[in-house]
């Protein structure tokens, strides 16, 4: 069993917002191996899943997250990997950009290790990753908007709407490319689908150099 795909606490609680566990473990499972996050991201994904100013239902959600979280595994960076967390941190924050700490954690170990890419829905930590000298880091980042590109390949684009929008304030980017806001959705197609999320795909890209994973190789994941 080879290393997993790597998952921020930012993708795991919006999955579960939407109520998308089966998609994204198809989606990310790996030669056998389930998605992973770190340790301490479990217990920030269940105290945020219960925010109500932030979800509609913070209860499902919490449920949701619950069982998702039940089928990740979990990986703890080691000593040194939290020695070069911190060194990133630093020359971020040197570079005029940063990292949170599950970040830098998580893209220390993605560093480290031979993991496929992390999947991440912090646009802040990938144009901060992309000003560090991290080669080995070249097209294996994957962000929520390609993630969910993945899922609208298998998964009809009405059903998939219907979950973004249940809960809309969840990730504004994504309500957008789903017309949340509208009333009419009848024509909804796959491929303007795909067009909107492509949209904020390249806006991240041309912040991230090369370090987003190409769409194809994403949305292979499908199959």
């Amino acid at each position: 069993m080879g290393e997993p795909y790597l998952v921020d606490n930012d993708v795991v609680l919006k999955v579960a917002a939407y109520s998308l566990n089966d998609e994204i473990l198809f989606c990310l499972t790996s030669n056998g191996a389930a998605p992973a996050i770190i340790g301490v991201g479990r217990f920030v994904v269940r105290r945020k899943a219960a925010s109500k100013e932030r979800f509609k239902r913070p209860d499902r959600v919490t449920a949701v997250a619950k069982s998702l979280l039940d089928e990740l595994q979990v990986v703890e960076p080691t000593q040194s990997e939290v020695e070069l967390a911190a060194d990133l941190e630093a020359e971020a924050r040197h570079l005029g950009g940063g990292f949170d700490v599950g970040e830098a954690l998580l893209f220390a170990i993605l560093l480290t290790r031979g993991s496929p890419a992390l999947v991440t829905g912090d646009k802040r930590a990938i144009a901060a990753a992309s000003d560090l000298d991290t080669a080995s880091a070249s097209g294996r980042i994957i962000c929520l908007e390609q993630l969910v590109s993945c899922f609208a390949r298998i998964i009809p684009p009405d059903q998939l709407r219907r979950k973004i929008c249940s809960e809309p304030l969840t990730d504004r980017a994504l309500s957008n490319c789903f017309a949340c806001a509208s009333v009419d959705v009848s024509e909804l197609e796959l491929s303007a689908v795909l067009a909107a999320l492509e949209s904020y795909i390249d806006h991240i890209r041309r912040r991230s150099g090369n370090l987003l994973m190409h769409n194809a190789d994403v949305l292979a994941l499908a199959s």
